[in-house]
């Protein structure tokens, strides 16, 4: 009888694990990335901060496909696909960026067809040592000709503040929880010890 309560009492321990587990996770996540997003200059919101390169044509070059590994493990290829075609600058300066596609028959489709489009790029003007694979949307922006550039760039703040604010308060929320929990388990802890101490 024991053993069955054991075994039943395993898989709810496990259950319970859990949520601790993805609380600490997401901890680590979120950290970092309100670290980093604090990290953005605020002359790179502004658009005397950029650079006006001008307009630059932009060829459908390559379909780039992804799948997470946790789409590969269920097999549920569909929703998790990330379908992305890379557009290369037809000058060849080297400049290209990613457009996602809801559906690789499309991607595929204005590759093969060599799609052009325009886009105007601005570059930020002050140089930093902020590494490339975060910061890079904020280094070099393709706008679609006829955008107002300043609004574009708020709408970027926004979700920048949004994105960091979240961040920071889920992070204070974690810490607060386990602060607290640690506090409740030293009071327990010194509950039980006074009650033993009275036992005969």
């Amino acid at each position: 009888m024991k053993l069955y309560d054991a075994a039943q009492a395993e898989p709810k321990s496990r259950f319970m694990i859990l949520p601790a587990v993805m609380a600490v996770f997401l901890y680590g996540v979120f950290l970092p990335l309100a670290i980093l997003l604090s990290a953005v200059p605020d002359v790179w919101f502004t658009a005397g901060g950029y650079g006006d390169l001008g307009e630059r044509e932009f060829v459908a070059s390559q379909v780039s496909l992804r799948v997470s590994r946790s789409a590969a493990k269920s097999r549920r290829y569909g929703a998790a696909r990330e379908r992305t075609v890379i557009y290369r600058a037809i000058d060849g300066s080297g400049l290209e960026f990613k457009t996602q596609y809801p559906a690789q028959v499309f991607a595929e489709r204005d590759v093969e067809n060599r799609v052009t489009v325009l886009r105007h790029v601005y570059a930020v003007l002050e140089q930093s040592s902020y590494p490339n694979f975060f910061f890079h949307q904020f280094k070099i922006q393709f706008i679609p000709p006829g955008t107002d550039f300043q609004s574009h760039l708020d709408t970027l703040h926004n979700e920048v503040l949004f994105a960091r604010w979240l961040s920071l308060a889920y992070s204070a929320v974690y810490v607060a929880v386990v602060l607290l929990r640690r506090r409740a388990r030293k009071k327990r802890a010194l509950i039980s010890s006074s009650q033993d101490s009275t036992l005969p």
